[in-house]
C-alpha cells in the first residue's frame, strides 16, 4: 500500500522513468530508504524540466517523512 502511494503521488513519466527503493541502515545504524529517481538524461535541462524533477523528489520524500513508515529518506536522481 505505502509503494503505491508513492506511485501515485509521483507517477512514472519521462521525468520519472522508473523508481527504485533500497532498504538498510544509515551511517548512524538508523533505519533508512534510499530511493532512485531513474529520470531521461538531459545535457542542458531546463528550468522547468529541473524544477520538475525537483517537485517529484521532494514529493517522494515528504510523502515519506509524513507517513507512518518509520525510515529515513534519502532521495536521488539518476539521469539515464
Amino acid at each position: 500500500m505505502f509503494f503505491t502511494l508513492l506511485h501515485r503521488l509521483a507517477p512514472l513519466t519521462e521525468t520519472a522513468r522508473e523508481i527504485d527503493f533500497r532498504f538498510g541502515e544509515d551511517s548512524d545504524d538508523d533505519p533508512a530508504v534510499w530511493i532512485t529517481n531513474h529520470s531521461g538524461a538531459y545535457v542542458n535541462p531546463s528550468k522547468t524540466k529541473i524544477a520538475e524533477l525537483n517537485r517529484a523528489t521532494e514529493t517522494l520524500r515528504a510523502a515519506i517523512l509524513k507517513s507512518e513508515f518509520e525510515r529515513w529518506p534519502y532521495v536521488e536522481i539518476k539521469a539515464e
